[in-house]
């Protein structure tokens, strides 16, 4: 029988990283609760980019993905 490693969980934390008060401010709570009560899983936290200063999920159990426009090309119609 295998351990349990925990999940690997994915946020669309667009409001966590461009919002102050409201849904940002409910996003970090709520993803720092959950990394809290169940420090086992990974969170990872899909943003286009990160505006706020300050807010930062750099510590073990999060990951942070920010699109990359490498290799896209752009075709005239």
């Amino acid at each position: 029988m295998t351990e349990f490693t925990g999940l690997r969980i994915g946020f669309d934390a667009k409001r966590i990283f461009t919002n102050r008060s409201g849904l940002g401010a409910y996003g970090r709570n709520l993803v720092s609760s959950l990394k809290e009560f169940f420090p086992r899983n990974t969170y990872v936290l899909f943003t286009p980019e990160k505006k706020l200063q300050g807010i930062d999920f750099d510590e073990k159990g999060f990951e942070v993905i920010t699109p990359t426009r490498v290799g896209i090309r752009w075709f005239a119609s």
